[in-house]
């Protein structure tokens, strides 16, 4: 099941920036830079299937049509459409980890190009946390079959951070990589 939402994202405040997308004042009277961010999300599987950044004033409609693929819009009777609307906060949650524990404004230049290449590698690190996640906690039910355990999202990306290089060379066994305890009573 694929959702498209957006959401927006503060850049470094560069004057090429400013000229490329345009300021904003907050509610605090500050200066901002921001993107339009569209993503389309598998929530089920909590992976992301595709994202964009646009100027800040561009539509998520104007935006969709950019994407590799997306939902169209199906009249549903109210007790099929109630059911599905709640599982599109899973793509809320996505943003909350790609915010806040991927840190995804946190650029590593500021050039549009590193802009561009560090929002992907993050949603590309956000899906392998996902993956690395469901196969802890495929781990973690079966072994703790009486209380409910979870893998704890802060605690597997800082733990694939730190192991993510020796990951993709083939460095450190998946299976050695959650040797840590990363999961909590939930």
């Amino acid at each position: 099941m694929t959702y498209l939402d957006g959401s927006i994202i503060e850049l470094p405040h560069t004057e090429k920036f400013e000229k490329e997308y345009g300021t904003y004042v907050n509610q605090h009277k500050t200066l901002r830079i921001t993107v339009r961010v569209l993503m389309l999300c598998d929530v089920l599987n909590e992976m992301v299937i595709d994202g964009l950044l646009k100027k800040f004033g561009t539509g998520e409609r104007e935006m969709r049509d950019d994407l590799i693929l997306y939902e169209r819009l199906s009249v549903f009777r109210y007790s099929v459409f109630m059911p599905l609307y709640f599982r599109r906060w899973g793509i809320q949650t996505r943003y909350d980890v790609l915010k806040n524990c991927l840190r995804l404004e946190n650029f590593s230049g500021l050039s549009e190009i590193v802009i561009q290449q560090d929002f992907f590698i993050t949603l590309i690190i956000s899906n392998m946390e996902a993956l690395l996640r469901e196969e802890v906690n495929k781990e973690v039910k079966a072994k703790y079959i009486v209380r409910k355990y979870q893998v704890n999202i802060s605690a597997c990306v800082n733990l694939l951070r730190d192991k993510i290089i020796d990951l993709l060379l083939g460095q450190t066994p998946q299976n050695r990589l959650f040797d840590k305890n990363i999961y909590s009573k939930h």
